[in-house]
Parts: C-alpha cells; sequence; structure tokens
C-alpha cells in the first residue's frame, strides 16, 4: 500500500519488509508479537541485491544458455528473507525454531531435475515468452489439456498435438500466431480457454503486499498450540504453505481425491516427497458418500484450511471461508490462488513462470531480445512463502480470518522496491561467473543441492 511506513535510508531489505507485512497485518487487527524485529533490528545496511541473487543459486537459473546470467529488478532475496523471518517470528510462538535457506527455497527443485537456465524458455521447458504485436507475453503448455486447446486458441492456426514433448513446430506456430495480435487479446482468449497465459505488463501491478486478508469469522484468544491443518493444495504453492506450517509445528493433513490426485506425485515426485514428508496422507473418494462424511470431519477437526483451487472447486463439495470460518472462532483460510479470489480474473489459471511474469518478475537481458525467466518456476515458492507467513500471523492473532494469497500479487511485492545504485556486471571466470557491483564481488552460486533437503536449511542473510 502506498501509506505503508517507509524504511529509513539504509535499512535493510529484510527488515523493511518485516516492518510493511506488520503494519500491513495490523491494518486487520493482526499484532504481531513486539519481538517482531528481535535479531534483524540491528542488521546492517544491505547488501547488494544483485549480488545476493547471485549468492542465493537463482542467478545460475536466469538469463540465456552459455551467456551472462541475469537479475530482476527488485531485491527479491531481500524481501523473501524478511518474510521467512516474520514467518520465524510466529514460529517462535509456536514454541519452534525455524530458519529458511532462501536460495535452496527458489532453487532445489531445478537442482532435483537437473535442469539449467534456458533465456525465455522456462527452466521446466513449458513455458515460453512470445513477443505478441505490442509486448510480451508467457504462455505455458504444461498439461496434455494445454495442448489440446492449442488449436482453438489459434483458430485452427496450429493443428492439434498430442505429443508431450512439445514438437517445436507448435511453438513455431503459436509464435508466428501471437506475434500478429495484441497481447492482451492473446491472454483472453487463452484464459477464456483455460490456458495458463499472461503479459509482461510496463509497470508491476499490485498494493504492495503478497495478500489480501478479510475477517469472516470471530476471533478466539490466543492459541496455545500450532493450528490443525488440512491441505487441499497440490503441486508446489500450496504444498511448500503447508509444508512450512508443518515446520512451525503445525499438524498437517494432507488431503487428496483418488479420481484426481496432486499432479505433483507422478509429474514432480522428488517435491512431492519431500514437501509431504512429515504430513498425514490422506487419500478420499470425492464420489462417495461414506469418503465425503469422512472429508467433512476431517475439515471439522481443522484449525486452517490452505487451498489453490478455484473458488468453486471446494465449493462444489459443499466448502467455503464463509460456513469453515463462521462454524467455529479461531480458524484460518488460505487461498493460494493465480490472480486473486475476487475481480474479473478470479478464474484465470496460473503456474509459476506465467504468474511471475504478470508481475514483473523477470531478468531483462538489453537490447531487443527477450526478456528471460527468473529461475525456476519463481511465482510458486514466493507464494508459498508468503502465504505461510500471513496464515501463521493471522492464525496466531486469534483467527477469523480469510488469507487470500494470489501468485501475482506475492511476485510483485517480492520485485518491488530494490534498484541499486552503481555499475553492475557479471563475468566468466573459467568455468564459473562472478557478479559485480563497483569493487564488490560475488561468486553466481550454482543451484542448492537437493541431497541437502530443506529441513537442513540456513538462513541468507540480508
Amino acid at each position: 500500500m502506498s501509506d505503508l511506513p517507509v524504511p529509513p535510508e539504509g535499512t535493510s531489505t529484510a527488515v523493511d519488509t518485516v516492518g510493511r507485512l506488520v503494519a500491513g497485518l495490523g491494518r486487520h487487527g493482526i499484532a504481531v508479537a513486539p519481538d517482531a524485529s528481535e535479531g534483524v533490528a540491528g542488521t546492517a545496511p544491505a547488501a547488494c541485491p544483485v549480488l545476493r541473487w547471485a549468492a542465493s543459486g537463482a542467478m545460475s537459473l536466469t538469463g540465456w544458455p552459455g551467456e551472462a546470467p541475469q537479475w530482476p529488478t527488485g531485491d527479491v532475496v531481500g524481501r523473501l528473507d524478511g518474510a521467512a523471518r516474520l514467518l520465524g517470528v510466529m514460529a517462535r510462538g509456536f514454541g519452534t525454531d525455524l530458519a529458511l535457506d532462501i536460495g535452496a527455497l527458489l532453487t532445489q527443485r531445478a537442482a532435483a531435475r537437473g535442469v539449467a537456465r534456458s533465456g525465455a524458455v522456462s527452466v521446466g521447458g513449458r513455458c515460453r515468452l512470445v513477443r505478441a504485436s505490442d509486448g510480451w507475453v508467457a504462455v505455458s503448455l504444461a498439461r496434455p489439456s494445454d495442448l489440446e486447446l492449442v488449436p482453438a486458441l489459434t483458430g485452427g492456426f496450429v493443428t492439434a498435438c498430442s505429443d508431450p514433448d512439445l514438437p517445436g513446430e507448435v511453438w513455431d506456430g503459436l509464435r508466428e500466431f501471437v506475434r500478429r495480435r495484441p497481447g492482451d487479446e492473446v491472454v483472453a482468449r487463452a484464459q477464456l480457454l483455460g490456458l495458463p497465459a499472461a503479459r509482461l505488463p510496463a509497470s508491476a501491478p499490485g498494493s504492495g503486499l503478497p495478500w489480501v486478508i478479510q475477517q469472516l469469522g470471530q476471533r478466539a484468544p490466543t492459541p496455545t498450540r500450532p493450528p490443525v491443518v488440512v491441505d487441499f493444495s497440490a503441486m508446489w504453492a500450496g504444498p511448500l504453505c503447508a509444508h512450512l506450517l508443518g515446520r512451525c509445528g503445525a499438524h498437517v493433513m494432507k488431503v487428496e481425491d483418488v479420481g484426481r490426485p496432486d499432479g505433483a506425485r507422478r509429474g514432480d515426485p522428488w517435491l512431492f516427497t519431500e514437501l509431504h514428508r512429515h504430513h498425514d496422507q490422506v487419500l478420499l473418494d470425492f464420489r462417495s458418500p461414506t469418503d465425503r462424511r469422512a472429508l467433512g470431519r476431517l475439515v471439522d477437526s481443522a484449525d486452517m484450511v490452505v487451498e489453490s483451487s478455484r473458488p468453486r472447486a471446494l465449493a462444489s463439495l459443499g466448502f467455503s471461508p464463509q460456513e469453515f470460518l463462521g462454524a467455529r472462532s479461531g480458524r484460518t483460510w488460505v487461498s493460494i490462488t493465480g490472480y486473486g479470489r475476487d475481480g474479473p480474473r478470479s478464474n484465470w489459471v496460473a503456474f509459476g513462470d506465467d504468474a511471475a511474469v504478470s508481475a514483473k518478475l523477470v531478468g531483462t537481458s538489453g537490447g531487443a531480445r527477450s526478456p528471460v525467466f527468473c529461475a525456476d518456476a519463481i511465482a510458486d515458492p514466493v507464494s508459498g512463502l508468503c502465504a505461510a507467513a500471513g496464515a501463521a500471523a493471522s492464525f496466531a492473532a486469534g483467527g477469523g480470518y480469510l488469507v487470500d494469497c494470489s501468485m501475482q500479487a506475492s511476485s510483485a511485492f517480492a520485485n518491488r522496491d530494490g534498484s541499486c545504485a552503481g555499475e553492475h556486471r557479471v563475468e566468466r571466470h573459467g568455468s564459473t561467473w562472478t557478479a559485480y557491483h563497483d569493487d564488490a564481488s560475488q561468486r553466481v552460486e550454482s543451484e542448492a543441492d537437493p541431497r541437502g533437503r530443506w529441513r537442513d536449511e540456513r538462513r541468507l542473510s540480508a
């Protein structure tokens, strides 16, 4: 928000972020404990955001293959470190110590997959930045159904394709179709079909906070234990939120429909295992009356729901934030969507790469060349962390809140206000790259070793 307090010059990005988030929560009556600045109040002025990006490993995943890696305009690592520090305050209130390595959060999935930066093609290979007649558009073709919809998107200009390896002619045809049309037209047409697509905006959108919070239920006295969480979410952002809440001490129950299990089970098994390692995993048939009753009992027992579906999905099962929060005081509902639960884009589809593009969280390579994707589906870990911080703070304050965390707003928040004066460059030295800011330097670290696992993390200083 424009009138959030502005920190003194020289304040680190992490300290600034804690202050902004605490102030934003306070507007909804969510008071964070007075020790929210412990351990960060005396932090020295922030180091260069570009060098911090290089140290995190995320720079190694940003840019063109074989060329100098790139960086975003904002201090993403510093912002995320601030959100992690706030979450750490909440964890201490639940009797748990939590320290997160932001670099590992951003890069370990890519390391586990053995993938590398690829410029205007996402690290995962399923999203591309394509030039429209008036700018750039990100289009994701991550699911078989997305491939099936390409002919409808292009009016038959590109024919049907069932090859999961996406032959080059599909992208070539899509590129030719998009370049003749305005970006907004392409995105609107894609989203109408349920295809994830986003336009790269001229400036970052958003109010300055990663979530919108509404009080829909009654608050309870300050809780004396961590929450019991039912996690309906899938893939990365929502499960990461639940994973982080679990590391704060929450009892997490991962709930899936046997007819439509979490796609990460097969598509991203390493990530699925890491995120749900210590959770109760509950598989139910949502079409079965018996299992529906069992599901109802699980939700009745919960203090918090985490979900990442479009609003109508859980409503079809009889669950909604209004009913859940109204049934008992002290509860919290966490909703992670592409563009928020309300407004004209509430039913838009988003994945981590295209959502980041919609928030202008990209690297730039200069000249007429395409912007490049930042790291690996970066809106997923960004929104997962932001959602966890908002959820923990809301529950600790007595609950009654809907925490509406969008991937776009979280990405815009992470990329804000981080420009750094002075000259920046990246140079190759043998087999490694080094980032420079005036006389300071930082080797561009590789992505985190996936064998280190998130439970062994250290905090990256900001």
